[in-house]
């Protein structure tokens, strides 16, 4: 038998397929359709990589599977070409970006066809092409038009190295994805896209997909709805007011302090001159961390006192004015009331800097606690807990917590670890460390004295340093609904009682209403780089901003030298130093006008 010699047969065969044209689809075929697409590859280095080995079979056999079951299957292939890796990849080979997109395109071609995929390869496309990117400026045409797309100063992701706007998924523990360098926070006037007018549908919509129930989760938490009230707050001899959002009016007599986000523009104006110095060290300080450094659960709370004070409206108190950085500015109204009795993060906060931590919420009833003893073996203690997450696999919603802290099991194991290594956090007049564990709808505690033991015995804790008692009070802080005391004219409601009488105590006063926020963000998407689709708008000093004509698209990426291109960092793109590209006539009064120079990030090609 001759020996098989994969690189002849193979080639020969491919030769065949090509020539025979044996996967090109007739779209008018009467079969029923299939279109099995794939995620086009970034052309952004010289040769596809093990990823692409590893997705592009599976859909292949899937479309292979369908075209034997009678289906006229549609497998396109093309290749999103625009954007920063492709441009990064070009500048450091000391190439053209239209250039190496070329060639890379090539060998990336040459690749997908010695895999022998069934992609239709006479209709593949390229995004960095002006017959694609014209449909990619007509798509933000009549999102503009419909005001989904827009224009705003905000706090970005500024990468120092690649000199551009880096969109939050771009940066990986703070580091630009492509060149690893430290992204700084920037205040820059970008495009965004009004996603967040979608988020409601978004969550609702995610009844209808057939996904695991973790990435739902996930979704959900990303999307991060919460329903609360935004009021304002006077400064006190100021004519300035405060926004403050709150999912938690019914502990607003609790407020001790008020923390504004360090970007927040209210913050040069309120600021004292014998603070200023500081304040301007920790906010240059905050432009180094990225927002979801600044709202991990496991950094110190740190921040710096503006020197001035908020009014709060319920009883007129003066509460100081702090920034820190655990506040963000681009969620909610970017300020808080701080009640560090009945939050951790502002508990943690207050106990760093000796703010008053005043209670106004106790539990509806009674809770049960555990007390453990101090000298607990942590390697059987957290050997218990990991066999009480496979007992209780909905983590989730299990009623076991840290001296009143909620947190997911992993995040549970490492604050149990760390707080036993460096002491507990509350410690009875006993000297015991206690772990509050709340009765709660998926999660039934025992009742007898000996299942509370037993139960203690699975996390490893020897009887006799374990005792079991019903508790009215809480030691570390008690974020959950309760009822009122220390409340004015609202003490003795519960929390929820409280929450509708509150907020309807501000609409009366005119300070404040009911608000939905959500923790989506609108996606900024300009950036100040050459390779990218330009933005098709106009500047005109007399009719302000004008959408380019539709009937005149695509509005076509200049050709510019390899030493243009080069970013120089100045905030704006390249773009801007081509005089025959910037300067144009308006549309709407024929006078001069000019264009925008940022171009639009890959994402949107794709």
């Amino acid at each position: 038998m001759k020996e098989y010699n994969p690189k002849e047969i193979e080639k020969k065969w491919q030769k065949v397929w090509e020539n025979t044209k044996l996967y090109r689809t007739d779209l008018n075929a009467t079969k029923p359709k299939h279109y099995n697409l794939v995620m086009f590859p970034y052309p952004s280095g010289e040769y596809l990589h093990m990823g692409h080995g590893y997705s592009y079979p599976g859909a292949d056999i899937y479309g292979r599977y369908k075209l034997l079951k009678g289906f006229n299957v549609f497998q396109p292939i093309g290749y999103d070409a625009f954007g920063l890796p492709a441009e990064n990849f070009a500048i450091k080979a000391g190439v053209h970006p239209k250039e190496s997109t070329r060639l890379n395109i090539e060998h990336a071609e040459s690749q997908l066809k010695s895999w022998g995929c069934i992609f239709d390869f006479s209709r593949e496309v390229t995004t960095s092409e002006p017959d694609y990117y014209k449909w990619t400026q007509w798509i933000f045409l009549q999102l503009y038009k419909q005001g989904l797309a827009y224009q705003k100063e905000a706090p970005v992701n500024w990468c120092p190295k690649c000199l551009t706007v880096l969109a939050h998924e771009q940066v990986i523990d703070g580091l630009c994805e492509r060149c690893e360098t430290e992204v700084v926070q920037k205040m820059m006037k970008q495009w965004f896209f009004k996603i967040t007018d979608y988020a409601e549908r978004l969550i609702k919509d995610l009844d209808k997909v057939d996904w695991p129930e973790s990435s739902i989760i996930k979704q959900r938490n990303w999307i991060g709805k919460s329903e609360g009230v935004q009021f304002e707050m006077a400064v006190e001899g100021q004519k300035e007011k405060i926004e403050v959002y709150t999912t938690r009016i019914d502990t607003v007599f609790g407020t001790t302090y008020v923390v504004l986000a360090p970007e927040h523009p209210l913050v040069s104006k309120i600021v004292t001159k014998n603070q200023q110095k500081e304040v301007e060290k920790y906010q240059t300080a905050t432009q180094k961390k990225s927002e979801l450094e600044r709202q991990s659960l496991d950094k110190e709370k740190a921040g710096v006192f503006t020197g001035a004070y908020a009014i709060n409206p319920f009883n007129n108190e003066k509460v100081p004015i702090w920034i820190s950085d655990y506040v963000i500015f681009s969620y909610g109204a970017g300020a808080v009331m701080a009640v560090p009795a009945h939050d951790a993060r502002d508990f943690e906060f207050a106990q760093k800097y000796n703010l008053p931590i005043r209670k106004v919420v106790d539990p509806h009833n009674e809770f049960q606690s555990l007390i453990i003893k101090e000298s607990v073996d942590i390697k059987r203690f957290l050997q218990g807990l990991n066999n009480l997450k496979m007992q209780y696999h909905n983590y989730y919603d299990w009623g076991l917590r840290i001296y009143g802290r909620p947190d997911h099991e992993e995040k549970y194991i490492k604050l149990v670890q760390e707080t036993l290594k460096k002491g507990p956090w509350y410690v009875d007049a006993d000297g015991s460390l206690k772990v509050i564990i709340f009765k709660d709808k998926s999660f039934k505690l025992p009742n007898e004295q000996s299942k509370a033991e037993e139960y203690a015995r699975q996390i490893g804790v020897p009887e006799e340093q374990i005792d079991w008692q019903k508790e009215t009070t809480y030691g570390y802080c008690f974020d959950r609904y309760g009822t009122l005391v220390n409340s004015g004219e609202f003490t003795s409601l519960t929390s929820e009682q409280a929450k509708k009488r509150m907020a309807y105590w501000l609409e009366e006063k005119k300070i404040g209403s009911k608000k939905i926020n959500y923790r989506l963000r609108d996606w900024s998407f300009s950036r100040q780089r050459y390779w990218g689709a330009p933005i098709p708008i106009i500047y005109c000093e007399k009719c302000g901003i004008q959408p380019f004509p539709e009937k005149d698209l695509p509005v076509l990426l200049p050709e510019l030298s390899l030493e243009q291109v080069r970013p120089k960092g100045t905030g704006k793109g390249p773009l801007a130093n081509d005089p025959s590209f910037v300067n144009t006539t308006c549309p709407k009064c024929g006078g001069k006008a000019e264009r925008e120079t940022d171009t639009m990030d890959t994402f949107v090609c794709s």
